[in-house]
């Protein structure tokens, strides 16, 4: 049964991926400037000259014929050249994604360890003053936007205290050691998983609230058992079941965060190379960044389902 709802899920991820792509192309033709604007703003360069190469990159064609030419090389595992540097997209995107996952993952790692202990306290003390506080806390977390975030952490570390790196990914004048990777890490982390924070610690605690006011938690209460052995073995597996689909869903958000993010920081992972393909009108490296994405959330959407019986054996994949 497992295996046919995954097939399922899997055959559903088809259309809306062509879905994004096909999206993220109209968009990316329907905005201002082209590729050729950079070559337009050379007075030396003749009108045959022009359509010549807009006829070699395939841009005299019309948008739909644009992106099916594209999407047969996608399916064949080409990628395409960048406009800018003439290099393979591929590689391009490949060089950048470790530096992307590794921000990535250390802040959902971060926002996870953070904010279910919080979730926690909260739902335990739930109605007190110490409530207030995290729930205050908590959505001032949620909403602080990164940059906000980044400027300030950046001001207080970098500036103010000259504790932490306020950029890069390495210092310039060291060799690339793992000591030297773990500062340069740490202010990018806490902004990239600011909000997530604040939103999984207010998750985390609506549900252990919810698994608390069950009957078969008050049964155990009532049979005397200790209140730390009935939040470990009958409250937290439950109430863990929701906050899997929040960090499936979180997801785009950490990808979203993470361009921001890495812009700020100069951290040079695939949020970076996005922007820079999207000011040069890099539509090879723009298309092929969105590609990653979409895979990355629509796998990460499988994933939480898989979680879900894990956690919890009672779901039924019907």
């Amino acid at each position: 049964m497992k295996s046919k709802y995954f097939l399922r899920r899997l055959l559903v991820a088809i259309p809306t991926f062509l879905g994004i792509t096909l999206l993220a192309f109209l968009v990316l033709n329907m905005a201002p400037g082209s590729p050729l604007d950079a070559m337009l703003a050379d007075p030396r360069i003749a009108a045959e000259e022009l359509a010549r190469r807009r006829a070699a990159m395939g841009l005299d064609k019309p948008v739909l014929v644009q992106y099916f030419n594209w999407l047969g090389q996608l399916l064949r595992g080409n990628f395409g050249f960048s406009y800018s540097t003439q290099r393979p997209v591929t590689a391009m995107i490949l060089e950048r994604l470790p530096a992307t996952v590794a921000l990535s993952a250390s802040a959902l790692a971060l926002a996870l360890i953070v904010s279910i202990p919080l979730g926690i306290y909260a739902a335990e003390h739930a109605g007190s003053g110490r409530d207030y506080v995290s729930g205050g806390i908590s959505l001032l977390m949620m909403a602080t936007p990164n940059f906000f975030a980044a400027l300030i952490l950046i001001y207080l570390f970098s500036i103010a205290l000259g504790l932490l790196p306020s950029g890069g990914m390495y210092s310039s004048s060291s060799v690339h050691t793992l000591p030297d990777l773990l500062r340069h890490m740490i202010l990018p982390t806490l902004v990239l998983s600011f909000q997530q924070i604040g939103g999984l610690t207010r998750h985390m605690r609506s549900s252990m609230l919810e698994v608390m006011s069950q009957d078969y938690v008050r049964t155990a209460r009532a049979k005397g058992l200790p209140w730390r052995k009935v939040i470990d073995r009958h409250c937290l597996r439950n109430a863990l079941t929701p906050i899997v689909t929040v960090v499936g869903m979180s997801i785009p958000s950490f990808v979203g965060g993470a361009v921001i993010t890495e812009q700020v920081f100069g951290w040079p992972g695939v949020g970076t190379l996005m922007v820079t393909a999207i000011n040069a009108r890099d539509y090879p490296v723009i298309m092929g960044v969105t590609v990653f994405i979409a895979v990355a959330v629509l796998l990460a959407n499988l994933l939480t389902d898989m979680a879900y019986g894990l956690i919890d054996p009672r779901i039924s994949y019907q």
